[in-house]
């Protein structure tokens, strides 16, 4: 992404605008290295973040709010002590670097107005916010940097405040042209101009280099040769201008499919058909837009990846269980051999002499009668070794009835592990994610210590709920807990229950009433179940229907797992919850 030089200033002048002579009305840190100060300033109060994550730093004005800790950071306390009340003086860019300055008008507690200074250094996982007093000593800093460090810049509370070292690069706001023409005699002609940008030129980031290259020669390859000196010169400067004289034009790029992967303050055109740049009215929207969507991809693959782990162990568990119980219950299904080796013993002992390994016997119950070999244990009389063979079939044969319960337990077992996959496949939000997980706890999988956290205090995320063409409310449940919810503490005895046929997937509930209900309705809600389960791709779907009050809960039993008797089977097409409510959009 293009957070560099020219988009932090297009940001900060904007910022400035919207805050300078406003007052601070809340301090809040959601996260470790973010701090969100709710600015009221022109009679609008407006979210600033300042953020210095190593991966996602920015500073822009939001509209997401983030759910803030139990207990609130040291840093944050301190920020509340200082600011709570202060008066914004100005928002700045220090020189042309990725360090955002904000000033501020503050009281100390004997009443005596003082200056506070944030600065937010963007600088990828180096980023830092550092909070200094009127003499520029550090107050508080997310990012220590101590003496027994190999840095020549220290970070240390009770110290005067260091910018970052300046680079060895041409000041793109002020260069001329002897500058430009002595960096440019080192450039080799076949490099990439666009690389050589970069690397020539203060805070300019690859993105805009390569735009830059794109607006010469209509491609963002092209080396140092074919764009020529004079025209990298006029390309530049032609930057230069746009960043001095505020002439900016942020804007979001999106692929085809809507999502955004870039964002700038010029306009840009060097995707192609391959990318939409869509203009935006502030820099905030387009650097918020962008990392709010960023952040939220990242959490769910988080959170998707730690719980698809979890479900990818026991899964293999499972197997492996189900593989040795298969076994076992393969080497139960032998006894019956045994015991035929048993009786064939006893009916011949009148041959078996002291000592024989080996005996032959007439089966004469076979049909056609056959020899059969019996390994005899020389160390045993024949009667003692029979009367082992008759204990052996016995264990075995009590023990297929138990190995039979247990893979059926097994079973039940791999069918849950699927309908959280299930439902893990259909979690959008950070709270069902969560929902799934304390499920997965409370169910005995995972780490224990997940299952003893405090309960989460946020609002339970509901069921999806739609309305059926005749008006009936239609419940749909994203996974076993929410399932559970709808079947056994939403669901009155006369409403209808549907269920896809031996596919993990969504309990959908018709709430009728006791009402009629018209065929097509039933059918819609049966599309729905068939469209929110593991069958959603196939054509047709066997969904099984029933009233709430035939389905049954067996005690003890895992979240989701349900029993259900007088249903009827429809086939249906599936149907996705999106897609009934873009049906209805279009009528």
């Amino acid at each position: 992404m293009a957070f560099d030089s020219g988009m932090l200033r297009c940001v900060c002048e904007e910022l400035n605008g919207f805050f300078a002579g406003g007052k601070v009305e809340k301090v809040l840190q959601p996260e470790k290295d973010e701090v969100n100060l709710v600015i009221r300033s022109g009679g609008v109060s407006r979210r600033l973040l300042l953020s210095a994550s190593g991966s996602n730093p920015r500073i822009c004005v939001t509209d997401s709010v983030k759910e803030n800790p139990p207990a609130a950071y040291m840093l944050c306390m301190l920020l509340r002590k200082h600011l709570l009340g202060a008066k914004v003086l100005e928002v700045s860019q220090v020189g042309f670097e990725r360090v955002a300055k904000i000033e501020f008008d503050s009281g100390d507690e004997l009443g005596f107005r003082r200056k506070r200074t944030i600065y937010l250094e963007i600088m990828g996982r180096n980023s830092t916010f550092v909070f200094c007093d009127e003499d520029q000593k550090i107050l508080a800093s997310t990012r220590i940097v101590d003496l027994s460090a190999e840095c020549s810049r220290k970070l240390i509370c009770g110290i005067p405040y260091e910018l970052p070292q300046p680079q060895d690069k041409l000041d793109t706001l002020s260069f001329g042209r002897e500058d430009f023409d002595r960096v440019f005699s080192g450039a080799g002609g076949d490099i990439p101009a666009s690389g050589w940008i970069v690397s020539s030129f203060l805070g300019v980031s690859p993105l805009v280099a390569r735009e830059l290259v794109f607006s010469i020669t209509g491609s963002s390859d092209s080396s140092v040769a074919e764009c020529g000196a004079d025209r990298l010169f006029e390309a530049v400067k032609k930057l230069s201008d746009i960043i001095l004289q505020s002439r900016f034009s942020p804007c979001i790029i999106s692929k085809n499919d809507s999502s955004p992967f870039e964002f700038s303050f010029i306009p840009i055109r060097q995707y192609a058909l391959g990318a939409i740049c869509v203009p935006v009215p502030t820099a905030s929207e387009a650097i918020d837009g962008f990392y709010t969507q960023r952040d939220r991809a990242e959490r769910r693959k988080q959170h998707f990846n730690d719980i698809s782990t979890i479900l990818k162990n026991a899964s293999a568990r499972i197997s492996k269980k189900l593989a040795l119980q298969t076994q076992e219950l393969d080497d139960c299904d032998a006894a019956d051999g045994i015991r035929l080796k048993a009786d064939l013993i006893m009916q011949e002992l009148y041959r078996i002499k002291k000592g024989d390994e080996v005996l032959f016997a007439d089966d004469y119950l076979a049909d056609p009668p056959q020899k059969v070999r019996i390994d005899l244990d020389p160390t045993l009389p024949p009667t003692v070794f029979a009367q082992k063979l008759y204990k052996e079939y016995a264990k075995k044969t009590s023990a297929k009835d138990i190995i039979k319960k247990q893979i059926e337990n097994t079973l039940a077992e791999k069918n849950y592990i699927e309908s959280v996959r299930e439902s893990l496949d259909r979690a959008s939000s950070e709270a069902e994610y969560s929902q799934i997980r304390q499920e997965l706890s409370a169910s005995g999988y995972g780490k224990r210590g997940a299952a003893m956290r405090a309960p989460d205090k946020r609002k339970k995320p509901r069921p999806d709920e739609t309305v059926s063409p005749g008006g009936f409310r239609v419940l749909i449940g994203k996974n076993n807990t929410q399932n559970d919810l709808i079947t056994f503490e939403i669901a009155d005895k006369n409403d209808i229950w549907f269920h896809v046929k031996d596919y993990p997937g969504a309990h959908v509930l018709l709430i009728s009433g006791g009402a009629d209900v018209p065929d097509a309705d039933r059918e819609f809600a049966a599309r729905l179940a068939a469209g929110s389960s593991g069958a959603s791709g196939a054509q047709k779907v066997a969904v099984d229907t029933t009233l709430a009050r035939y389905v049954k809960k067996p005690t003890g039993s895992k979240p989701g797992f349900v029993n259900y008797f007088r249903y009827t089977t429809v086939y249906v097409s599936p149907l996705s919850l999106s897609q009934a409510l873009g049906e209805r959009g279009a009528k």
